[in-house]
């Protein structure tokens, strides 16, 4: 029991790791799997064996190191099938994720010397269905978020020690952000930022300010030294392939269509509304107020701050948060980038809303709300459990009650759900249990499908063959992408649906004969 209240952060790790290697063989097959194999093995390949296909490849912009990672451990462990690599994948994200939820447990114990607070921080990172979900089979999206939580972490420090070793970690932190996502710039700059601030702040103290300025200058050193160390592509020329990274990415040519309110529109065409819509219906109800409130709460304050010309006592970490929830917002709407896929490419907004949450319910601790506060939070949380336990493992699609409980299949016929395509694993496990012939003949209107087959044993994959829609299969599956509208009833027969909230998400069709 003392153990307990001692470490409960190693509780809360070690019960969610336990969960996560218990379900891992639950979770799918994402779309994009593939691709990001292929440019974690293209750059080992280019490290080690001198293979320069990495410099040509389409999607060299993206950061490779995390890739690379997942493949150094997938060589080590000398894996060669793809149902062992891709769980392997699986389990590696996931930890880290665990891993950063961890760090943001320590964050916020180091700021604010609570440990319920902290137990709280954790939670809302961890029992998040959508996040939670994509921990296992996105290793960029939430890769990205979960290094931010560890460079938030090195932020509060070196900002409070100012000791030149901590700003070297932190550079290296940022450079591993970086390297994952071409974004983690924007940290960067913000780091820059705070330390101009305190240099500012401390202008009359001589001796302080040359200290100032070595921070400043070794931060931005070592970062840039750092981020082209750690990513191939820098390797040569530098800056031109760093600002074709940033040019590319900024405007990244995606060709497909998006389902939003009820229109299946160009993601080149979607309006400013698309992430602020997304976040706000994709994240719990509760989870907004506590974020929203602590966000309002702190502008408030920190105009009172102002006011008074006073830069020390600026509360850095909690404008970091701020700073890193709405200003990657207003980048992507300013240079139009395209987005699709919910808001997953900005899910790393979402750890800065969360300690603007636990600023807000710290802000509570003094005031009669605080059990209303406690007990809310703690019912959200446990409604949000309930949910994941009862549509696992499709739990990364959600809807808050904002638009969950409208006519059925509302959500399938306005917004994109299975986009990925992870829940067709299930769909062809189903298929093997009512179907016992040798080799049985599936179309899919997109790929995951087929990748799916490799999360199946192996004497089972062997079974399934792809074939086109015109000539007759046994089955056809669809996760609905790109047609929300209902099949032709007349010609198929609806075998199983699997549903989310009284929305279909895969459907498996027999042709009627």
């Amino acid at each position: 029991m003392n153990f307990l209240k001692k470490y409960p952060e190693h509780i809360l790790l070690s019960l969610f790791a336990i969960v996560g290697v218990i379900t891992l063989n639950s979770y799918g097959y994402a779309w994009d799997e593939r691709d990001q194999r292929e440019i974690g093995l293209t750059c080992y390949n280019y490290i080690f064996n001198n293979n320069l296909q990495y410099l040509s490849l389409g999607s060299r912009d993206h950061g490779a190191i995390f890739e690379l990672f997942l493949v150094i451990i997938e060589k080590l462990l000398r894996l060669t099938s793809d149902h062992d690599i891709y769980i392997m994948r699986h389990l590696v994200s996931h930890l880290f994720f665990l891993l950063s939820a961890f760090y943001l447990y320590k964050l916020i114990v180091f700021i604010y010397n609570n440990n319920k607070l902290a137990v709280f921080g954790f939670l809302l990172l961890v029992i998040n269905p959508t996040i939670y979900g994509h921990s296992f089979f996105n290793s960029k999206d939430v890769t990205f978020l979960s290094m931010l939580i560890i460079c938030f972490y090195q932020f509060a420090i070196s900002f409070k020690y100012k000791k030149v070793y901590q700003f070297i970690l932190l550079a290296l932190f940022s450079s591993f952000l970086v390297n994952i996502r071409i974004m983690g710039i924007l940290f960067v700059s913000f780091v820059l930022f705070f330390l101009l601030i305190d240099f500012l702040a401390i202008l009359k103290e001589k001796g302080a300010v040359k200290k100032y300025i070595l921070l400043f200058v070794l931060f931005g050193s070592a970062t840039i030294i750092f981020t082209i160390g750690t990513w191939p592509l820098l390797w040569e020329h530098p800056l031109d392939n760093f600002l074709y990274a940033v040019k590319n990415l900024s405007k990244f040519p995606w060709p497909g269509n998006v389902l939003f309110n009820g229109k299946l529109t160009s993601a080149h065409d979607l309006t400013w509304t698309y992430i602020p819509t997304w976040f706000i219906i994709n994240t719990p109800i509760m989870y907004l107020l506590l974020g929203f409130s602590g966000l309002i709460l702190f502008l408030l304050q920190l105009l009172k701050v102002f006011a008074k010309i006073d830069l020390k006592m600026i509360d850095k970490n909690n404008l970091l948060y701020v700073f890193s929830f709405l200003v990657p917002v207003f980048v992507v709407i300013f240079l139009n980038s395209v987005l699709y896929d919910s808001w997953r490419h900005l899910f790393y907004i979402y750890p800065a809303f969360i300690m603007l949450a636990v600023y807000f319910i710290n802000y509570c601790l003094n005031t009669k709300f605080i059990k209303v506060v406690f007990i809310m939070t703690a019912l959200s949380i446990s409604a949000t459990s309930f949910y994941i336990i009862t549509y696992f493992p499709f739990h990364h699609v959600y809807f808050n009650p904002i638009i969950a409980f409208k006519k059925n299949e509302f959500i399938r016929k306005n917004y994109d759900m299975d986009y990925w395509g992870v829940g067709y694993n299930k769909a062809l496990e189903y298929i093997l249990q009512i179907d016992n012939k040798r080799k049985i003949f599936v179309y899919a209107p997109n790929p995951p499908c087929e990748g799916n087959t490799v999360m199946l044993p192996k004497k089972d994959q062997k079974r399934f063959a792809f074939i086109h829609y015109e000539n007759k299969p046994d089955y056809f599956i669809t996760n609905y992408r790109d047609h929300p509208e209902d099949y032709n009833n007349e010609e198929l027969e609806e075998v199983k649906s699997f549903t989310i909230l009284n929305n279909k998400l895969i459907t498996i069709f027999k042709f009627k004969k």
